[in-house]
């Protein structure tokens, strides 16, 4: 099917209208319970889209429209989750917030570590990160700079510094809290 550009073309249109049949559904256990109308879905979405004839593989159709939504459920929910933590913050009194935070940073076996926090005044936000190198075996931390809208946590922007990484986890701490207390330097 690759080397048919308008096939894969169709194909993509028709899993984004099953997913879109299901933006009715607002949760992922919803989700989970739609699954036993999937093969449904499908081909009543095939019948608009004109690929009734085609049989399209329904399996495939119905699980990538799901994995579709269910990725748009999820971003909603830490959409949904960043302005609460905002909120939070706000009637705190707080200066910064943690917006998302995965993984384990600390050694001696980290998983990958990401960590998002952002200055409530103006959006000023850092991405922290810490992961193996696959190559030397030691853990790499990052930090970038990002500019996001102070009242919801959207992105809206790259900030100083640009994506630096360390090979020391006290260095990059001190980064990371010199940054927190001056803002980046123009």
């Amino acid at each position: 099917m690759v080397a048919q550009p308008d096939a894969v073309a169709r194909y993509i249109r028709l899993v984004r209208d099953v997913a879109d049949d299901l933006r009715e559904v607002e949760t992922v256990e919803g989700l989970a319970d739609a699954w036993g109308r999937a093969t449904e879905l499908v081909e009543v979405a095939a019948g608009r889209e004109g690929m009734a004839e085609e049989a399209p593989d329904l399996e495939m159709v119905a699980g990538a429209a799901f994995a579709l939504r269910h990725r748009e459920l999820v971003a909603e929910a830490g959409r949904e989750e960043a302005r609460r933590r905002i909120a939070e913050a706000r009637d705190r009194g707080e200066a910064w917030v943690v917006l998302h935070e995965a993984g384990v940073a600390e050694a001696p076996f980290p998983q990958p570590y990401w960590r998002v926090t952002m200055r409530l005044a103006d959006g000023y936000a850092l991405h922290t990160s810490a992961e193996l190198d696959p190559d030397t075996g030691r853990i790499v931390y990052a930090l970038e700079g990002l500019l996001l809208d102070p009242a919801t946590g959207g992105m809206s922007g790259q900030a100083e510094p640009a994506r630096r990484e360390f090979a020391d986890q006290e260095e990059w701490l001190r980064e990371v809290q010199a940054l927190r207390d001056r803002g980046p330097t123009v």
